[in-house]
């Protein structure tokens, strides 16, 4: 009689594909997202505008 495990576990567990070379490279990726999201993403409290849009802008409004 087979027991539960054999029954509904696969035999073989496919393995995932690496993300990351070495700890370093998992935090390199991760700031790298996190910069492009605060630099270059719309943000609704901003208008919509990209942070780098919205400091270019109160610059603009600044020198007058």
């Amino acid at each position: 009689m087979p027991n539960i495990r054999s029954k509904y576990l696969p035999t073989s567990i496919p393995r995932l594909p690496k993300l990351f070379l070495y700890g370093g490279d998992a935090r390199e990726k991760i700031e790298n997202v996190r910069w492009e999201y605060h630099h270059y993403t719309p943000h609704s409290s901003l208008n919509d505008l990209t942070p780098k849009e919205f400091v270019n802008l109160q610059f603009k409004t600044s020198k007058i």
